[in-house]
């Protein structure tokens, strides 16, 4: 025996609508706060609720549906979800966070004369996002090298864009001698 079914397919076309509302091209610094483009999402009509967009930030190594902190560049997508029986539509807004700028490490005085005693050179601009290493401490006759780094080169830089170790050389000399040259020798 054979049976027979008929079954009926019916294609519904959804009516595409414009999500807009954001500045696009942004760019923010990193100040470890989640950053998004700023404005206000609509949907054209009102005909899907803001609230049942889907949302999706994705970059390099970063795919989310919240917003990222760290330095790169994003994008940020919201779409109409595929269960809305009756709309599509979607839109993606582009930014940038950049890397926040450090003061590069300096020296107040490199050059020391020998006391006796424990000598620490003062360092500028050191701050928690910077590691500094090496020779902060010497009392001897020497040539000392301090090393500052900056701990998060993901988010951090220097002023002038770089992020490599930076190396501060220091020395210690030799202790000029205080006497008086003796008279009325013969």
């Amino acid at each position: 025996a054979e049976a027979k079914k008929t079954f009926y397919i019916n294609v519904v076309d959804k009516e595409t609508v414009t999500i807009s509302g954001l500045e696009d091209n942004q760019e923010f610094t990193y100040d470890k706060t989640a950053k998004t483009p700023t404005g206000t999402i609509t949907v054209e009509g009102d005909k899907v609720p803001v609230s049942e967009l889907e949302v999706k930030y994705t970059g390099t190594g970063y795919n989310s549906a919240e917003a990222p902190k760290n330095a790169g560049t994003y994008t940020v997508t919201y779409k109409v979800k595929d269960a809305n029986p009756k709309y599509v539509g979607s839109v993606t807004y582009t930014f940038t966070i950049k890397k926040a700028q450090l003061e590069k490490v300096t020296i107040v005085k490199d050059t020391f004369e020998y006391t006796g005693s424990d000598i620490t050179p003062t360092l500028n601009n050191v701050n928690s996002n910077i590691e500094v290493t090496g020779d902060t401490t010497a009392k001897n006759v020497s040539n000392n090298t301090i090393t500052a780094k900056i701990t998060d080169k993901t988010n951090y830089e220097w002023k002038d864009g770089s992020n490599s170790d930076l190396t501060i050389n220091w020395s210690i000399t030799q202790a000029t001698p205080d006497y008086t040259v003796p008279t009325g020798l013969t």
